[in-house]
């Protein structure tokens, strides 16, 4: 299956038209496509790079609270790279 280029933010869900996984464990928490350059926090809620760092500038002050649940448990506020996902995503075309 030939995969178009990302968008802005993620991939359309179409690549899952296929595959026989779990959609929403790949979805982004804000853009609702699929991850694109995933990022993972703490508390579990992954999101695209691009969103997670467009919600950390639009947050007022310097609030890193998770914009899915409001959890402040992160050393960094983006949180870190999930090299797993990714795999798994780039693997779909």
């Amino acid at each position: 299956m030939q995969r178009s280029a990302p968008q802005k933010r993620g991939y359309p869900i179409e690549i899952f038209r296929d595959v026989s996984v779990p959609i929403a464990k790949f979805l982004c928490v804000l853009c609702h496509l699929v991850l694109n350059n995933p990022v993972q926090r703490f508390c579990g809620h992954r999101y695209c790079k691009e969103c997670i760092e467009s919600a950390n500038e639009l947050s007022s002050g310097s609030e890193t609270a998770c914009p899915a649940c409001a959890a402040d448990d992160v050393v960094d506020e983006e949180g870190f790279h999930d090299e797993a996902t990714r795999q798994v995503i780039s693997q779909l075309d």
